[in-house]
C-alpha cells in the first residue's frame, strides 16, 4: 500500500478534488499545495510545498520573500523568490511563478528544509535588507517576524551590513533594520 506525500498537488489528485476535500476539511492549503488538516504548519512542511517550483529547475534555493515565509514571518508571497549559485549555473527554464536570481552564497548560508534548500534566517533577513524588488514595509515587517521567532538579531544583521565596504543598497538595508529594530522597541514582547 502507497502513502499519500505529505504535500499532495495536482500530480497527485485532480485539483477538484483537492479543493473538494480542502472544502470539506479533510486537507488544508499550504503553499503551492495541500497537506492533511492536521498537519502540522511548521518551516519544513512549508518549504516542501514549494518543492515543485524549487526543484524543476535545478538546483534553486528559496530565498528572500519566500525563505520569510518558510520561517514563519510573513504571508506567502504571490511569487516564488528564488536564487541559484553562482558556481552552479544552469540553463533550466524558471516558470512565471518564479523569481531567480544569481547569488554568492557560503555553505553555512542555507539549510534543507523538509528536501528543498532554503537560505536561513540570518541570510534571509540580510537579502531582504538590499531587495530592491520589495517594499520598504513588506521588507520591514518580515524582519520583524524573523525576529519575533528568535530567528535572528537585528544587531548581528547590522554588523553584517556594515562589514561590506562597497555593498550596494547598504543604506536601504541599514534604514529598514533601523525601522524593524524601532518596531521591536516598540514591543516589548520582541525584545530578547
Amino acid at each position: 500500500m502507497s502513502r499519500l506525500p505529505v504535500i499532495l498537488d495536482t500530480d497527485d489528485l485532480p485539483l477538484a478534488e483537492l479543493h473538494a476535500a480542502r472544502i470539506d476539511g479533510d486537507l488544508i492549503a499550504i503553499g503551492r499545495g495541500f497537506a492533511p488538516f492536521d498537519a502540522h504548519d511548521e518551516r519544513s512542511l512549508r518549504a516542501r510545498s514549494l518543492a515543485p517550483v524549487a526543484l524543476s529547475s535545478g538546483r534553486l534555493i528559496v530565498d528572500r520573500l519566500s525563505a520569510a515565509w518558510v520561517h514563519g514571518a510573513c504571508a506567502e508571497p504571490s511569487t516564488v523568490t528564488l536564487c541559484r549559485r553562482v558556481d552552479q549555473r544552469s540553463t533550466a527554464l524558471v516558470t512565471s511563478e518564479a523569481s531567480v536570481r544569481e547569488v554568492i552564497l557560503a555553505d553555512d548560508d542555507a539549510v534543507v528544509l523538509g528536501g528543498v534548500t532554503v537560505t536561513t534566517a540570518p541570510r534571509t533577513a540580510f537579502d531582504l535588507c538590499l531587495d530592491g524588488g520589495v517594499s520598504d514595509s513588506i521588507a520591514v515587517a518580515a524582519l520583524v517576524g524573523l525576529r519575533r521567532n528568535e530567528l535572528i538579531d537585528i544587531d548581528d544583521i547590522d554588523d553584517a551590513l556594515i562589514a561590506y565596504d562597497r555593498l550596494p543598497h547598504k543604506k536601504r538595508g541599514r534604514r529598514r533594520l533601523g525601522a524593524a529594530r524601532t518596531l521591536v522597541a516598540a514591543q516589548p514582547s520582541l525584545t530578547r
